[in-house]
This record gives C-alpha cells, sequence and structure tokens, in this order.
C-alpha cells in the first residue's frame, strides 16, 4: 500500500505553488492563467496526461523565464512515471524517465536564475527535486534519492520562511514527515544516521494544513490521505470515503479505483455490504470500463473478481458464478489474476456439485502453465481437502 501511495500523492501534489505574497496580481494569477493551472491540476488527478502536457507546454512558451509552468510539466511526467510503480518497466516508462529528468532539469536551471519572485522560485525548485528524488526511489537509486529528497525539503523549508501563505509546501513537508518515519531496509538506516527519523502524526497534521489552506493542495492531500488511511485499520472507513469521493470527481483515473478494490478486501465481514455498494455503484457506473484511461497494464477485471469473493461472503454463490464465468471465459491471457478467477469458481463447482464444470476447470487449471503453487491449490480445491 506504501508503494502505491508513492503513484499519484506527491507529484499531484507539489502541483501547488501558486501561492504568492505580492500585494500587485502577479502573472500567474490572473484569471486567463488561473483557468489553464487549474485544467493542468484538474488533467491530472484525472489522469488525462496528454492535456496537461499541452497546456503546460503553450505556458512555457508564453512565459519561457518563469519556473511554475515548467514545474507543471515536470510534475506531469512524474505523475505518469508513478503510475508504474510495481508495474513491469518497458519502452515506454524509460521514454517518459528521460523527458522527466530532462525538463526537471530544466525548471531547476530557470529556477536557480530567476530573481522576480524568490518565494515562489524556491517553491518550484524543491518540490522538483522531491519529484526526483521519487523517481530515483522507484528505481532504487537510493541514495540519489536520499540527497534529492533532502535538497527538496530543505527549499521548501525556506520557502514558507519567505511567503508564510504558501500552505502548498507544507504538503510536500508533510507528506516527507510520514515516509520517514514510515521507510523501511537501507534508506531508513541512512535517513536515520543523518537524523531524519519522521513523524506521522505530524506528517498528517501539515498535509491537512495544505489541504485546508493551499492554492492547488486538497486533491492531492485527499489522495495522500485515502493511501495512508487505507493503510491503517483504524481509519480504513476514513480511507475509503475519500476514495470513494475521488472516484467521483476523476472518473478517468484508475487510481481511485484501485484504492476502493485495495479498501473493500480489507473490510471486515460485518461490512461487506459497504464494500459491496462501493463497488457496485461506485466504480462500476455505467460506461466505467470504456471511461478509464488506462496507459499501463491495470487489469481492470480485479474490479468484477473483488464483487465476487465479496458475494460469496454474504452467501450469493450464485452471483458470483455467474461473474466468475464470465471473468473466466473472456479472459485470452494466463496469469496471476486469471489463476484466482478459476480456483474461486472452481470452488462454487465444487460447494454446489456441478461435477462437469468442476472436472472441466480442473483439468484446463492442470493443462496450463503453472503459476505460484496454482496447481496444488486446484488439486486441494477438486479433491475436497
Amino acid at each position: 500500500m506504501l508503494k502505491r501511495t508513492f503513484i499519484i500523492v506527491i507529484i499531484l501534489g507539489l502541483l501547488s505553488g501558486t501561492c504568492c505574497g505580492d500585494a500587485e496580481v502577479a502573472w500567474h494569477q490572473t484569471d486567463s492563467v488561473r483557468v489553464q493551472l487549474d485544467q493542468i491540476y484538474h488533467d491530472c488527478m484525472d489522469s488525462q496526461y496528454e492535456n496537461a502536457i499541452a497546456v503546460a507546454e503553450k505556458l512555457i512558451g508564453l512565459y519561457p523565464d518563469e519556473p511554475l509552468p515548467r514545474f507543471f510539466l515536470s510534475t506531469v511526467y512524474m505523475y505518469m512515471l508513478r503510475s508504474y510503480w510495481n508495474l513491469p518497466v518497458d519502452g515506454r516508462y524509460r521514454e517518459i524517465r528521460d523527458t522527466f529528468h530532462r525538463v526537471s532539469d530544466q525548471t531547476v536551471a530557470v529556477c536557480e536564475r530567476h530573481q522576480t519572485d524568490r518565494a515562489l522560485a524556491t517553491y518550484c525548485q524543491g518540490a522538483v527535486l522531491g519529484t526526483q528524488a521519487l523517481v530515483y526511489l522507484q528505481d532504487k537509486e537510493w541514495i540519489k534519492a536520499y540527497h534529492r529528497g533532502k535538497e527538496g525539503v530543505a527549499l521548501l523549508e525556506k520557502t514558507v520562511e519567505l511567503d508564510p501563505q504558501n500552505y502548498d509546501a507544507y504538503l510536500g513537508l508533510g507528506m516527507f514527515e510520514y515516509y520517514c518515519a514510515s521507510l523501511r531496509g537501507t534508506i531508513k538506516i541512512l535517513a536515520w544516521l543523518v537524523g531524519f527519523r519522521g513523524d506521522k502524526e505530524k506528517g498528517l497534521e501539515y498535509v491537512e494544513r495544505a489541504r485546508l489552506h493551499g492554492t492547488y493542495a486538497e486533491g492531492p492531500a485527499q489522495v495522500f490521505m485515502a493511501a495512508a488511511f487505507l493503510n491503517d485499520e483504524e481509519k480504513l472507513l476514513d480511507g475509503l470515503a475519500i476514495a470513494r469521493d475521488l472516484r467521483t470527481q476523476y472518473p478517468h483515473n484508475y487510481l481511485y479505483i484501485d484504492y476502493i478494490v485495495r479498501g473493500v478486501r480489507k473490510l471486515p465481514l460485518a461490512q461487506t455490504d459497504l464494500g459491496i455498494e462501493l463497488i457496485e455503484h461506485v466504480v462500476k457506473t455505467p460506461g466505467w470500463r470504456e471511461q478509464v484511461k488506462l496507459d499501463l497494464p491495470y487489469d481492470l477485471d480485479i474490479v468484477d473478481y473483488e464483487l465476487a469473493r465479496l458475494l460469496i461472503k454474504q452467501n450469493r454463490s450464485e452471483e458470483a458464478r455467474v461473474l466468475l464465468e464470465e471473468l473466466s471465459q473472456r479472459r485470452n491471457e494466463w496469469n496471476n489474476l486469471s489463476v484466482r478467477i478459476d480456483l474461486l469458481l472452481l470452488s462454487i463447482y465444487k460447494q454446489t456439485d456441478e461435477d462437469q464444470k468442476a472436472e472441466y476447470l480442473y483439468r484446463k487449471i492442470q493443462n496450463r502453465a503453472p503459476i505460484e503453487d496454482s496447481l496444488e491449490q486446484a488439486r486441494l480445491i477438486y479433491k475436497g481437502h
């Protein structure tokens, strides 16, 4: 869950540095520019990457010496990269990563020489360094990740000193605190050695401050809080409530579907009704499969699989059987999810004494290439153990 948390939160969360303490209206606070910044923000939250890139590049063309449009463009590419977390790296990922680093380096250079609004430039530079840290973390370049993160936090802290009204900076600071407290392995030891131990409660307090008072922090803060709460048994229902809101507001983004799916999986038996309601009425809206924008190999069949599991918990095996049969028949690829679907369907056939169907499905699984212990699991179910 923690890894998935990184997918959207930091990237979009850092899309929030448009506060400025000047008395006169700055260029990025004019109505026409704000509309375009709002569009980038919304499109990133809704995984409409191409649109976001086009608007950001247009602003860069109009304001080539300003750091903000370049920062927004960096975060769009970062968002695309983080969508690959826990998924296979392919040529598209490598191409996006190269573009991200190029755009980010250009952004840092513009920030360093920008003098008109030092608070904003400092914010953009700190945030971009933070996004680079996350890419290095994703690529398991631990030392680079740590140093970039440390530099980024120092600049975000400086931002708050220069402009106390930039509450958006607290989002990055809060996430840093939270994740330092949640780190594991080598990177945790490294962080502790230099004094970065993190504080989850302080991190959540900072994120909430950004959500309430920031310019563009509300949505990204919700994403962060949903992911964090879904990983906390005591706050699971709060996490699901936030995920419901995100799914409703941004129907093209698969991530909020994934949040709901993983959240309902953790619900106790007494709250099975809630899980079914969330999947049937929040996830599976009319035309939902066609509406969700997927630029990566996330398998939407997981939704019906989890729904079938919930139905079985309520002794609604016939409804679950219909769902699973449809899934099993239409799947062409044999992978981990395919195995889980067929094993669950096999268990229903055995429970309902549908011997011919059970034998057919058992032979099908046995004749397929084994995935983990699929053959042994199928044998145990079929033999009635």
